[in-house]
């Protein structure tokens, strides 16, 4: 099955993935923290998750995140 999430959605995982908290994403990305809130809703539906744990676990499942060692959230945003 393939899931569609957006690039932003994907700079958003990613970041969720670093730790950021949802203030700290918004500052980052230039956004509102209501509208990150959103873009972590939407993870949550579109990789069928309960908690961040497993928004992250099937990140790496999916191939949308890739290990820590291998990229930084500044290389991931740019690809």
């Amino acid at each position: 099955m393939t899931i569609n999430i957006t690039q932003r959605e994907k700079e958003v995982l990613n970041l969720i993935s670093h730790e950021y908290t949802t203030t700290e994403i918004a500052r980052k990305l230039y956004l509102s923290p209501h509208t990150v809130i959103t873009h972590r809703r939407n993870l949550f539906v579109k990789l069928d998750v309960k908690n961040v744990a497993g928004l992250v676990r099937r990140g790496f499942e999916e191939g949308i995140l890739i290990p820590i060692f291998k990229v930084s959230p500044q290389q991931m945003m740019s690809a």
